[in-house]
């Protein structure tokens, strides 16, 4: 019953000079990188973007299945253009075949 009469200690609180009272909150670290936020539709990304990046990662990985593979690619996609496949064509030794007996 003494501890009834008591009075409880006051844990992190602190009074200033005017006489107003002050408490601090101890909180843990937050990692802001996994905080859930709001999906906005301004930063979406656009179906050109999508293809981009989606034929980026198709050429990776057959470039991981066969690396001996040159890939044809267009003007926006990694490989070599077709002058310098043209380049690799003409630099490769022919056969000629006599056909005439």
């Amino acid at each position: 019953w003494k501890l009834y009469f008591q009075v409880k200690k006051v844990k992190n609180v602190s009074k200033d000079v005017f006489g107003s009272t002050m408490g601090r909150v101890h909180m843990p670290k937050q990692n802001l990188s996994n905080l859930p936020t709001r999906n906005m539709k301004g930063l979406k990304r656009t179906v050109a973007e999508k293809k981009v990046e989606r034929a980026q990662k198709v050429a990776i990985r057959r470039k991981k299945e066969n690396p001996n593979l040159i890939p044809l690619g267009g003007s926006n996609t990694p490989g070599p253009s077709s002058s310098a496949i043209a380049k690799l064509n003409t630099s490769r030794p022919s056969i000629l075949l006599n056909t005439s007996s």
